[in-house]
């Protein structure tokens, strides 16, 4: 069964992932210089769109786009924007 779009807001990161995250649409981005972890960027509340734009449940796959305005963990003044983002999700070729 495939769905049409369904559509969230961004809301607050806490900067954890899966139990201690917060039950909601949260966007966490690490940046990368090639060798160490540099920046962190979290979404703040109501900071963009997550759209589900193909939910294939019978074959495990879900895929959508998002866009969003994310803040540097450290200096929340610094921001970046994510635009046009898309994912592609199988469900069986993810690593639990």
């Amino acid at each position: 069964m495939s769905l049409g779009a369904i559509t969230y807001n961004v809301e607050q990161s806490n900067n954890d992932y899966f139990d201690d995250a917060p039950n909601n649409p949260q966007i966490i981005a690490h940046i990368y210089d090639g060798v160490n972890l540099g920046k962190t960027f979290l979404s703040g509340s109501n900071s963009g769109t997550i759209s589900i734009t193909r939910f294939d449940y019978p074959n495990g796959i879900y895929s959508g786009v998002f866009n969003a305005t994310l803040y540097n963990k450290d200096n929340p003044s610094e921001k970046i924007q994510v635009t046009d983002g898309r994912f592609d999700i199988k469900i069986a070729t993810l690593n639990h």
